[in-house]
């Protein structure tokens, strides 16, 4: 792969991670939101409650949080990316991001197996297989910016 196909991939993904990292923190926080909403429906009385439904409202909440953490490591991730492809002199943030999202989807895809649930389903493998392909990808052209950089 040459430089500034490299550079392209990173600007492209770059940009791509940003939108989707910015709509993963609103969904995230939504989430605990929501989970917050309930709960607090519940403890006042205008919402039945149940052990179950506790339970979902604690994992509704941690469930955003996650959403939130992922979120903002692919919004920091394409922020690195999009400056690793104007100046590659600043590429070693978006390499250790594209090394931290590539083994995050090693680690996806190893749980989905694992699991071996009614909720894991062939679409939702094939989703994380294509996001470990980009993240391979963005690794690949992140490692030859490296390279060309001197680092």
């Amino acid at each position: 792969m040459n430089l500034n196909t490299s550079k392209m991939i990173l600007k492209v993904f770059g940009i791509i991670s940003i939108i989707f990292g910015i709509i993963g923190i609103v969904a995230g926080i939504l989430a605990i939101a929501g989970g917050a909403l309930i709960g607090a429906g519940a403890a006042a009385g205008e919402v039945t409650a149940s052990s179950e439904m506790a339970g979902g409202v604690a994992l509704l909440g941690f469930g955003g949080l996650l959403i939130i953490i992922g979120s903002v490591v692919e919004l920091l991730s394409g922020i690195f990316s999009v400056k690793a492809s104007n100046d590659i002199s600043k590429i070693m943030p978006a390499w250790w991001f594209a090394l931290i999202s590539l083994v995050m989807g090693i680690v996806n895809i190893i749980v989905m197996v694992v699991q071996k649930s009614q909720a894991t389903n062939t679409s939702n493998i094939v989703s994380a297989v294509i996001g470990l392909l980009i993240s391979i990808l963005i690794f690949v052209a992140a490692n030859t910016i490296k390279k060309a950089a001197g680092k």
